[in-house]
């Protein structure tokens, strides 16, 4: 039950990274960093129906889904910006 919760959150995150990544920017049809966010949101909604019907994913699988929502939500300003008024003296690790 654990596993289907994890990749369930995981591919909401990278859903909702991937629409808000492709509604904010203007991309041209040919573009093909729009198409991998295309397909990336794509296959997280895929998995995301897949973890509501109850399918337990492979291990393999969630863990790609969890190393690529860690991924866009690192990416993320509103983390990055959160992160530096936590620890104001850290030294960054991602610019």
């Amino acid at each position: 039950m654990i596993f289907l919760i994890l990749n369930a959150i995981s591919a909401l995150l990278v859903a909702f990274c991937c629409i808000c990544r492709l509604s904010v920017k203007q991309f041209a049809m040919k573009s093909p960093l729009a198409w991998s966010y295309a397909l990336l949101g794509s296959s997280a909604m895929v998995v995301l129906c897949m973890a509501a019907q109850g399918i337990t994913p492979a291990m393999s699988e969630l863990a790609a889904n969890i190393g690529m929502a860690v991924y866009f939500v690192a990416r993320s300003k509103l983390v990055r910006r959160v992160w530096r008024r936590l620890f104001p003296n850290a030294t960054p690790v991602i610019k």
